[in-house]
C-alpha cells in the first residue's frame, strides 16, 4: 500500500513537470504576437483613446496595468483595439486555461461590484474599459 501512495505522488509530480513545461513555451508564443509592437506608455494609450472620455487617468491607468498582470503581457504592448477571441485569444494546441479566462472573470467580479445585474459582452480591451470605467 505504501507504494501505492509513492508512485501516485510520483505521478502528479511528473504531471506537474510537464504542465510547467508546456506553459514555458505558450507563454512565449503568446508574447510573440506583441513583439513587433511599439511600445507605449500607459499615459500615451490613455492621452491618445480615453483623455476625452471623462474617465479619469489614474483609474485608467492602474486598470490597464492589472489587466496586463492578468493577461501577463506587457502593458505597453497592448493596444485598445485587441480583441479577447484574436490578438489575446489562447495559443493553438496548449490544453491549459488562458489568461482570457482569467480576465473574464475579473471583469464579471468587477461588474458585480459596480452593480451590474449582467456583464455587457465585451469583445476588444477598450470595450471592457469604457464598461468598467465610464463616467456614472
Amino acid at each position: 500500500m505504501k507504494w501505492i501512495g509513492v508512485g501516485v505522488v510520483l505521478l502528479l509530480v511528473a504531471a506537474a513537470g510537464v504542465v510547467f513545461a508546456l506553459e514555458l513555451r505558450r507563454l512565449p508564443k503568446k508574447r510573440a504576437r506583441f513583439a513587433d509592437r511599439e511600445s507605449v506608455p500607459v499615459l500615451t494609450i490613455f492621452d491618445r483613446c480615453y483623455a476625452d472620455s471623462g474617465i479619469d487617468q489614474p483609474t485608467f491607468s492602474r486598470l490597464w496595468t492589472r489587466v496586463a498582470e492578468i493577461l501577463r503581457l506587457d502593458a505597453t504592448r497592448l493596444r485598445p483595439t485587441d480583441r479577447l477571441d484574436l490578438e489575446l485569444a489562447p495559443v493553438k494546441g496548449y490544453l491549459a486555461e488562458d489568461e482570457v479566462v482569467a480576465l473574464r472573470a475579473f471583469f464579471a467580479e468587477k461588474c458585480q461590484l459596480l452593480g451590474m445585474t449582467e456583464p455587457p459582452r465585451v469583445n476588444t480591451l477598450d470595450e471592457l474599459v469604457r464598461a468598467l470605467l465610464r463616467p456614472r
